[in-house]
């Protein structure tokens, strides 16, 4: 170690004995929070004294009136001046769909125990966008993967039900996963990296980095580029949010948030039909339950498994006093699969594509059928409400 990085640390130590333990309304350098694996003074120590070495500027801590502490330094600075410049116009197109998403998303992590900052997290994988997909196949304003979300409390039936659509579910789950990377890492850099990399590369490079008698916090870990962009990348936008007119930006207005009747059970029907008992326009109830990805809920593979259905406050009531009256009823046509029969001959029998057919009874194309299996038949809109007026008729004529 040479002369100047001597220098350079001892620097450091004198700031940090100066910092104290006290508040200030100033940034002020402190050592990063990573209780797990910043054990002693000696090993914090040695973390500066490397981000030193390797050029990193001193960082700064700032208080958000919370548990979650902002720290601002050189990366996170470059991507304050490129959310205020070059990416205004894709932050600009985030910032208009923040009155409707952020107002809940704070609300939840509170509910959940998590600093409300982490809403913001939202920004960097989906730029408020609930219906964005990646191309690993993520989807949602929360950017959760399959197996993951699963993992996390939501219900994923492609191709029909997908909560990872559905705005408030998704943030429980979100904040059940970030919970859950915070009590591992006991840092919120590291659950964040976690968040974006998964846990396997960051235990990986947290051995990689000790096995090279390295700091393990978030800024020294050879982690993937666009890990170690994605920590400052979210404390930026964070900090643009606390203080948007500084950075050039109006305050977004934020909307009213309407109060709904939640109702989770097997409901198998379609939302037509929970639109028309409850007595709520189908376009307002395909509004409110965007995981319903077709618009029926998923045939007798999902019956008896709850979903969740979503009504305007008091609506609730009014369909489940309905379906107490009349019963919902397996509404999708049967056929009984015969020696002989494939998916192609069934599908052209019945007058329907093979991937619809395939898809909607979970298998594919090319799957053998066994005689006497039942194969559930798809149905357009316009056959599924024939079907339900015929069914209102005939609850009439009892």
């Amino acid at each position: 170690m040479n002369r100047q990085t001597w220098a350079g640390g001892l620097a450091v130590l004198l700031a940090l004995l100066w910092a104290g333990e006290g508040r200030t309304a100033e940034p002020r350098p402190v050592l990063p929070e990573s209780p797990v694996f910043l054990q002693s003074w000696t090993q914090a120590l040695r973390t500066y004294l490397d981000r030193y070495a390797e050029g990193y500027v001193m960082t700064a801590r700032v208080e958000t009136g919370n548990s979650m502490d902002l720290y601002e330094n050189q990366k996170v600075r470059r991507y304050l001046a490129l959310y205020a410049n070059n990416w205004r116009p894709m932050f600009q197109q985030g910032l208009d769909r923040a009155g409707k998403y952020l107002p809940m998303m704070r609300r939840v992590m509170a509910e959940e125990g998590l600093p409300q900052e982490l809403a913001y997290l939202a920004i960097v994988e989906s730029n408020l966008d609930p219906a964005a997909r990646s191309q690993r196949e993520a989807l949602g304003l929360w950017q959760f993967r399959a197996v993951t979300a699963r993992e996390f409390g939501l219900r994923v039936e492609e191709p029909w039900y997908d909560e990872r659509l559905d705005p408030e579910l998704s943030t429980h789950a979100a904040a059940r996963l970030l919970k859950h990377l915070h009590a591992r890492y006991g840092s919120w850099e590291l659950a964040l990296a976690a968040y974006n990399a998964g846990e396997g590369r960051v235990n990986k490079a947290l051995r990689q980095s000790q096995a090279r008698g390295k700091s393990q916090d978030f800024w020294g870990l050879p982690l993937p580029n666009e890990t170690r962009s994605y920590v400052p990348m979210f404390m930026a936008i964070v900090l643009v949010y606390q203080d948007l007119e500084t950075h050039g930006f109006s305050q977004p207005e934020e909307e009213l948030q309407p109060r709904l009747d939640l109702l989770r059970g097997p409901y198998l029907t379609t939302l037509s039909d929970a639109a028309q008992r409850a007595g709520v326009p189908t376009e307002e109830m395909a509004r409110l339950n965007p995981a319903w990805r077709l618009g029926w809920l998923p045939p007798r593979a999902m019956a008896g498994r709850k979903v969740a259905l979503r009504f305007p406050l008091g609506m609730g009531q009014r369909f489940q006093a309905s379906v107490a009256e009349a019963p919902l009823e397996d509404q999708w046509p049967i056929h009984r699969v015969r020696r002989g029969d494939t998916l192609v001959k069934v599908a052209r029998q019945e007058k329907v594509s093979l991937q619809d057919l395939a898809g909607f009874n979970g298998l594919k194309p090319r799957s053998a059928l066994r005689a006497g299996q039942e194969l559930l038949i798809p149905l357009s809109g316009e056959e599924m409400e024939t079907r339900r007026l015929a069914q209102e008729r005939t609850l009439a004529g009892r």
